[in-house]
């Protein structure tokens, strides 16, 4: 991969950035899932990149993914505890455990270089999220922290689609 893609990166995750304006409405994607994408403004205004918030069509597992110049940087991934997933090996050479189980990172830091020889395929490392995360809400907390994203007390109310958990019966 080119340093200089890899390098960008580093510099955007490093920079102070904020959120567009408020929360745009939850759509439908081609899976029957449902998505945001809510675009994220540099230190001069710029929108160089965007969040994307997606939830499955049974509303369990949200998802939280920035994207820079559409290229995968980071993900957390809002499961519960009973889901373990594995991490790579070598997983250990950057502290993490062999598997994670519950809520979760695909922190930049830790795949900074499996995207620097592999391309912006995939983040395979994992890192357990250690407050207790049981909400999109606290997601997008961890997530903004982990981002050095500016999120406003306005924008930080992202509950999943309402529409969604009443075509499926539920109140959101």
């Amino acid at each position: 991969m080119h340093e200089i893609e890899i390098a960008e990166v580093d510099s955007f995750i490093l920079a102070d950035k904020t959120l567009d304006g408020l929360m745009p409405a939850w759509r439908k994607t081609y899976a029957a899932d449902w998505q945001i994408r809510w675009g994220i403004l540099d230190e001069l205004g710029i929108l160089r990149a965007e969040l994307c918030l997606s939830v499955d069509a049974k509303l369990e597992k949200p998802t939280i993914v920035p994207l820079f110049k559409r290229r995968l940087i980071y993900r957390f991934d809002l499961v519960s505890i009973g889901e373990c997933k594995p991490n790579p090996p070598d997983a250990w050479q950057h502290g993490l455990p062999p598997s994670v189980c519950g809520p979760h990172t695909h922190p930049w830091s830790v795949n900074r270089e499996h995207v620097k020889n592999n391309g912006f395929r995939d983040l395979p490392y994992r890192s357990p999220v250690s407050v207790a995360a049981k909400t999109l809400e606290h997601a997008l907390g961890t997530a903004a922290k982990d981002l050095n994203l500016s999120v406003t007390s306005d924008q930080r109310d992202v509950k999943p689609p309402s529409q969604a958990a009443f075509l499926l019966g539920r109140s959101a």
